[in-house]
């Protein structure tokens, strides 16, 4: 299982080849649907100076209400936790 934590330092990368059957561990946002349907996924991040914050959206959502979600998901995370307002 992975938390919503990132921790300090973590960086993201673009691609790394790894051997068939490596166990990752990773955060996805995935929504399915059909044909002409409005479908959208998304991740935020948030950096503070001790950890990060991490968050999936997910739907029949356009990118800015994705992009609204995931603000809110954030910045209640931080607050629940005592961080400052550092979205990124």
């Amino acid at each position: 299982p992975v938390s919503s934590i990132l921790p300090k330092g973590a960086v993201e990368i673009d691609y790394e080849d790894i051997p068939p059957g490596t166990i990752t561990f990773t955060v996805m946002a995935r929504a399915d649907g059909f044909s002409g349907e409005l479908i959208g996924a998304g991740i935020g991040i948030a950096k503070g100076d001790d950890y990060g914050l991490i968050a999936e959206a997910f739907g029949n959502k356009s990118d800015v209400e994705l992009k609204e979600e995931l603000k809110r998901k954030l910045e209640e995370m931080a607050s629940a936790r005592g961080m400052g307002n550092k979205g990124g």
